[in-house]
């Protein structure tokens, strides 16, 4: 996978930052800060495709920004959130 975007959205009622990976289902964390939140998801999308490949399963291709824009599915997630593209995952 060259890179998944990662969708951080504002803090909610808990005050934690959420990050979900429109790229990689069940794959999601959160922090208290931006920047944790940021470290966070990029733990957890490591793990997450790490247990993937150890399990045998296909690792997901990563789309660009403009196509996740363009999904509908993801219209609600992106409101007021920030993309990032996460770095290549091992």
């Amino acid at each position: 996978m060259r890179g998944s975007i990662a969708i951080i959205q504002p803090p909610d009622r808990s005050g934690e930052y959420a990050v979900v990976f429109p790229d990689v289902p069940g794959c999601a964390s959160c922090g208290e800060t931006f920047a944790s939140a940021v470290a966070a998801g990029r733990e957890a999308l490591s793990l997450h495709l790490g247990s993937m490949r150890a399990d045998g399963e296909a690792v997901p291709v990563a789309r660009s920004y403009e196509a996740i824009v363009a999904d509908p599915d993801w219209a609600e997630e992106r409101q007021g959130a920030t993309p990032i593209s996460s770095p290549r995952a091992p």
